[in-house]
C-alpha cells in the first residue's frame, strides 16, 4: 500500500525540485546575503530563491536598469542530474520609485554559475542588450562564457553564436554596431595537446536585429598584427631548451597563428608553409611518439584547410569557422 505513495513522492521530487529548496541564504555568501537584503529594501525579492548576482546600468531613455539572477537553493542530493535553471529578471527604476519588473527568462540548467555583468545592460538600436556571465563549472575552453540577452517585444531573447564552437567573452565595440568577441573552441585538446594549451583564434560577431553575425573581416588588421607578434614568439620558443612545455607551446602557437592568418584573409598557399615549418620545429623537439602524433595532426589540419578552400567554406567573414576539426589517420 505504501509503494504508490513512494512513487508519487519520487515523481514529485523530480518534477518539482523547488519543493526541497533550502533557505536562499544557505546558498549565498555573506556579501551576497547583504546584497539580497538591500534589494529587498528596494522592493525586489524572491523569497524561495537564492540571489546569484546583480547588475545595474543607466537606461538610454532615463532611469536605471536592474538585472538580477535567482536560483533555487537545493540540497546537492536533491538537485536534478541536469541541473536547475537560473532566472534572469529585469527591472526598471525611474527616480526614487521602486523598481518595476519588466520581464524574466530562465537560462538552460547547464549554466550552473550565473551572474549579471557589473555593467549589465548595453543600449543598442535593436533594444537593450543584457550581459550575463555564466559558467558550467567544468574546465573546458567554453565552460565560461558571456550570455547576451536582447530585450525585444517585451521579452528577453537569448542570442546564440552562429557556430556552436564559439565561446563569447566580452563586448568590444558599440559604434556603429555592437561587437561581441570570443574565441574558437574547435581545436580544444587537438592531438597531442592538452586542454590548458589548446590553440584558438579570436572571433568577432556583431548584433544584427535579433541575431549575431560574423564580423571578423572588420578586424583583419588585428589578425595580421597578432600573427606577426606570434611569429616572433615562436622564433624565441624555438631557441628554448627542449621539453614537453616547449613542444606544446610551439605546436599550439603554430596552429593559433595559422588560424589568425586564415581569419586575416590569407589563402592556404600563403599561410601553410610557415605553419609546416613551425610544426616541424615542434616535431624535432618532441619524443618519437609525440612527434609522430604532431606529424599526423599537422598534416590533417593542412588537409582540412585546403579542403575548406576548395569547397568555398573559407568565403565568409570569419574564414577560420569554415575549417572543420580534422580526423587523424
Amino acid at each position: 500500500m505504501r509503494l504508490p505513495l513512494l512513487l508519487a513522492v519520487l515523481t514529485f521530487s523530480l518534477l518539482c525540485p523547488a519543493a526541497f529548496a533550502r533557505p536562499g541564504a544557505e546558498c549565498q555568501s555573506a556579501e551576497v546575503t547583504e546584497m539580497a537584503a538591500a534589494l529587498a529594501a528596494e522592493g525586489i525579492a524572491e523569497p524561495t530563491l537564492a540571489l546569484t548576482g546583480v547588475g545595474r546600468s543607466a537606461a538610454a531613455k532615463g532611469g536605471e536598469w536592474v538585472v538580477v539572477g535567482w536560483r533555487p537553493c537545493l540540497d546537492p542530493a536533491a538537485e536534478p542530474e541536469g541541473g536547475v535553471s537560473t532566472r534572469i529578471s529585469l527591472y526598471h527604476r525611474t527616480g526614487k520609485a521602486a523598481p518595476k519588473p519588466v520581464t524574466s527568462l530562465d537560462l538552460p540548467p547547464v549554466q550552473r554559475f550565473v551572474s549579471p555583468s557589473e555593467d549589465a545592460v548595453v543600449a543598442t538600436q535593436w533594444g537593450p542588450l543584457l550581459l550575463i556571465e555564466a559558467a558550467t563549472g567544468g574546465s573546458c575552453m567554453g565552460c565560461e562564457m558571456l550570455v547576451p540577452l536582447l530585450l525585444t517585444g517585451g521579452k528577453l531573447v537569448m542570442l546564440t553564436p552562429p557556430d556552436p564552437d564559439i565561446a563569447l567573452r566580452e563586448v568590444t565595440g558599440s559604434s556603429p554596431d555592437i561587437v561581441l568577441t570570443g574565441f574558437l573552441t574547435r581545436f580544444e585538446a587537438y592531438p597531442p595537446l592538452c586542454n590548458a594549451c589548446s590553440p584558438s583564434t579570436t572571433i568577432h560577431l556583431r548584433l544584427e536585429k535579433d541575431r549575431l553575425v560574423e564580423a571578423c573581416d572588420r578586424f583583419r588588421d588585428n589578425y595580421i598584427s597578432d600573427a606577426a607578434a606570434a611569429r616572433e614568439e615562436l622564433a624565441a620558443l624555438a631557441g628554448d631548451p627542449m621539453g614537453p612545455d616547449t613542444v606544446n607551446d610551439l605546436y599550439a602557437g603554430s596552429i593559433a597563428r595559422l588560424l589568425d592568418r586564415v581569419n586575416a584573409g590569407e589563402t592556404p598557399l600563403e599561410a601553410l608553409p610557415d605553419f609546416q615549418d613551425e610544426a616541424a620545429k615542434a616535431i624535432d623537439r618532441a619524443d618519437p611518439s609525440r612527434g609522430a602524433t604532431i606529424r599526423r595532426s599537422s598534416a590533417a589540419l593542412a588537409e582540412a584547410i585546403m579542403s575548406a578552400q576548395s569547397t568555398g567554406k573559407l568565403a565568409r567573414a570569419c574564414p577560420a569557422l569554415g575549417v572543420e576539426h580534422p580526423r587523424l589517420r
